[in-house]
């Protein structure tokens, strides 16, 4: 069994919405790891005092501060709901928009998860402009990187590899 077909499978006993946290927590500092100069830093990202989602957020740093991507994680039972689809969708070009003086990488890739589901946002730094953007559809087919498959595995880990290499040019 493949260490992310275990993550996903474990009975994590914690809070409903809750269970995808830990696995994304491993899976990232397994990733962009300590010794590669990586820090993730889990965080809770409230949006509005009235919103009923507060999505936790991961921020991967390199040991300089540098915020390299960012993963905002929701409960997989909300992506069949198009308002929470679309607000997702909402929260990564805001955050977009609020850390655009700060980034310090030329493409800021943000990866939008509910559940085992993920969908690729990336801001470019030379043209400010984020893909997908404003615009385009929130359908649940555009969470379309499912980590329950050996591709979508592959798929995000392409991008956690788009990101190393990113950074590492950057310096």
């Amino acid at each position: 069994m493949a260490k992310t077909d275990f993550l996903l499978a474990v009975d994590h006993q914690v809070a409903p919405g809750q269970e995808y946290y830990g696995p994304y927590n491993v899976i990232l500092n397994h990733v962009f790891t300590f010794e590669e100069h990586y820090v993730v830093n889990p965080q809770p990202y409230p949006i509005l005092q009235q919103a009923v989602d507060y999505p936790l957020e991961f921020l991967v740093m390199t040991l300089n501060s540098r915020v390299v991507m960012g993963v905002e994680i929701k409960r997989e039972n909300d992506l069949v709901d198009k308002p929470s689809r679309r607000l997702a969708h909402t929260q990564v070009l805001d955050r977009f928009y609020m850390m655009r003086e700060s980034l310090q990488i030329p493409v800021f890739v943000i990866v939008s998860v509910f559940g085992r589901y993920c969908r690729i946002y990336r801001y470019t730094q030379a043209t400010r402009t984020a893909v997908p953007d404003f615009m385009s559809s929130c359908n649940e087919v555009d969470w379309d990187i499912d980590l329950a498959t050996l591709q979508g595995r592959r798929r995000l880990n392409d991008v956690f590899d788009e990101v190393k290499q990113m950074t590492q040019q950057s310096e």
